[in-house]
């Protein structure tokens, strides 16, 4: 019985590893796509974009930057806090920077002040996914 329960549980840790490692490749793989479409998707909703990134934790948001009537979002696939502490530790964790404007016929409603917050895709696509994107910039971290 103790053989068993020590293959179970090598098992178990075997297959964990396994899925976190293609978690990570998949999403490497999709922000690799993305990168190379980067120009497909200007003047499109920033609920299109949204939808390709499954695994979003948290959004910046920066009003009239890096000029007037532009909002320019950071996606991050860790929580605020912890992107932060991978900066600070002088790592690049992989995020998005979306240069957006407002939908004339559907405006959303943006803070004057810089703002991040934990979101995951659904609450992302249902805040800010009325945007029209003008430009995409996809950092990828190795």
């Amino acid at each position: 019985m103790k053989l068993f329960s020590k293959i179970a549980l090598s098992l178990l840790v075997i297959v964990s590893f396994t899925a976190c490692t293609q978690s990570k490749q998949t999403q490497q793989e999709n922000l690799t796509r993305i990168k190379n479409q980067e120009q497909n998707y200007k003047t499109k909703d920033l609920s299109e974009l949204l939808k390709q990134l499954p695994n979003i934790k948290s959004v910046s948001t920066f009003k009239d930057f890096p000029q007037k009537g532009i909002i320019s979002l950071r996606i991050a696939f860790l929580k605020d806090k912890d992107f932060h502490q991978e900066v600070n530790l002088n790592k690049n964790p992989s995020h998005i920077v979306v240069y957006t404007e407002q939908n004339s016929t559907k405006p959303v409603t943006i803070s004057d002040d810089k703002g991040s917050e934990d979101l995951n895709m659904r609450e992302a696509i249902t805040k800010y996914g009325n945007l029209k994107i003008t430009a995409v910039h996809t950092v990828i971290s190795q």
